[in-house]
């Protein structure tokens, strides 16, 4: 990997759908050598999909946080399974640090992030953040 391959990867994390002919330009390659890198790239794992940035708001979903959990470890394969299981859970990362879960959630209101935050309560002691801005 080199730092054309770098400039292509951190084009499509904000433009995963740009068209080959404007990576290349951005990376100053022919349309071919691009495509190349990207399918190599794919192979390797390095890119391993392209993904659609959603605007919660625009679903009503007007709250977006970060919830550390320090889950119970008895209880962490429980946990997996409630993450997976709720649409307001986005993302979860097993982590290391004073907490051993972090989630992205996202919910219409500060009354389903309560109700959310009091079913995290089984699994453990939480600490919630909330996303005023994404910044990058």
């Amino acid at each position: 990997m080199d730092t054309t391959d770098l400039k292509i990867i951190n084009h499509l994390k904000s433009h995963g759908r740009a068209p080959i002919k404007e990576i290349s330009s951005v990376v100053n390659l022919s349309s071919p050598a691009v495509t190349e890198r990207m399918k190599r790239l794919e192979e390797t794992g390095v890119i391993k999909g392209y993904q659609a940035e959603i605007d919660y708001t625009k679903l009503g979903k007007a709250i977006q946080a970060f919830v550390a959990v320090d889950v119970e470890p008895k209880k962490y394969e429980n946990f997996c399974a409630f993450c997976k299981s709720s649409p307001q859970v986005l993302s979860h990362f097993h982590i290391i640090g004073p907490h051993n879960a972090m989630l992205h959630v996202a919910v219409t209101g500060s009354e389903e992030l309560t109700e959310l935050l009091s079913k995290i309560q089984y699994y453990g002691v939480s600490q919630t953040s909330v996303i005023l801005n994404r910044m990058i």
